[in-house]
């Protein structure tokens, strides 16, 4: 085989393989890479573009080059802090919360489908996390739904799993700041 059939072959492996993994990423909801982020309000209100990078290496190890491969409608995640959204221990969304999910809703397009999942911190009983994440993501999606009759919802909640930050510290000690990023109400939507 000449260099430029290794390369063309190895090209379509990891394409093949992006596509595999993109699969899999979606079946098991993984996340994936975020690039090119968005805000609507940095202190309420991140969201991120997703896509996906794969990148060809020979078969000694070395890179060959980069493949970008748009996720294929994998879409845009807003996350909405609950510190912001919520009181502590709450359901209901403050007033400052309507204002901001106001913004927010306005951003999705015409049509969307979006996923809206509650998560808490690792603190206190897992079920009463667990209810807790569930009702918060309802909440959210009730608002969405009376002023959006056009976007299809779904509602989650998944109590403390999936962290988006360590909830301790490497010495075992509590990380509040931490903590705190992990409960979050996110809105991922495509159109």
């Amino acid at each position: 085989m000449t260099v430029h059939k290794v390369k063309k072959f190895l090209y379509t492996a990891a394409a093949v393989t992006a596509l595999v993994l993109i699969g899999l990423s979606r079946a098991c909801e993984a996340e994936v890479q975020s690039q090119s982020p968005v805000s609507l309000d940095q202190s309420a209100v991140t969201g991120e573009m997703m896509r996906v990078s794969v990148v060809a290496l020979d078969p000694t190890g070395q890179r060959l080059g980069a493949l970008a491969m748009p996720a294929p409608d994998v879409g845009t995640r807003i996350t909405l802090p609950t510190d912001v959204v919520f009181d502590f221990d709450s359901t209901q969304l403050t007033v400052a919360a309507l204002t901001r999910l106001d913004a927010v809703i306005a951003t999705i397009p015409s049509g969307a489908r979006v996923s809206v999942d509650g998560y808490t911190d690792s603190l206190g009983d897992a079920a009463l996390n667990l209810a807790l994440s569930e009702k918060r993501a309802q909440a959210v999606a009730a608002v969405i739904a009376s002023k959006r009759p056009d976007i299809a919802l779904t509602v989650a909640g998944h109590g403390s799993d999936n962290p988006v930050a360590a909830n301790t510290r490497p010495d075992g000690s509590d990380d509040p700041a931490n903590r705190a990023l992990n409960r979050r109400v996110t809105l991922t939507y495509t159109s």
